[in-house]
């Protein structure tokens, strides 16, 4: 996953030739800015709003583009839905296809590994639909 400051990076390069000035230049400005304000973009500015679109649209296109594990320490996945699951401590072992359920405690568990429970898990992603006349 592409990190903050590389995708900042990103924006004001492609904001400078917006700008009509050099990244060099609009970075040691908007560093100065964000030593006096606290904040790199004024949160009034356009240019804080185009940073916005900007982030938001890079996001959905990541997460679009590129699959995620996530760790459970950070999210679980959603009840009843497959996802793929791995274990950080067994790096070599195949992903496995497991589930979120509810237990009669109401606990979220996972299905078939309650006992050795996953570290990361990923959504699947769609298959490609072939149409049927490519078939033919």
């Amino acid at each position: 996953m592409i990190d903050l400051n590389k995708k900042r990076e990103a924006f004001e390069r492609f904001h400078a030739k917006e700008c009509n000035c050099s990244y060099e230049s609009l970075r040691r400005q908007l560093d100065r800015q964000e030593a006096l304000t606290g904040h790199r973009y004024l949160p009034t500015s356009p240019r804080h709003e185009a940073w916005l679109i900007w982030d938001a649209a890079w996001n959905d296109a990541s997460a679009q583009v590129l699959p995620t594990w996530i760790s459970v320490d950070d999210e679980w996945p959603p009840t009843d839905i497959m996802v793929l699951i791995c274990w950080a401590d067994a790096p070599d072992v195949t992903p496995e296809q497991d589930y979120m359920t509810i237990d009669e405690d109401l606990n979220s568990v996972w299905a078939n590994y309650h006992n050795d429970a996953p570290s990361h898990w990923m959504h699947f992603h769609s298959v490609p639909n072939v149409s049927g006349a490519a078939n033919e």
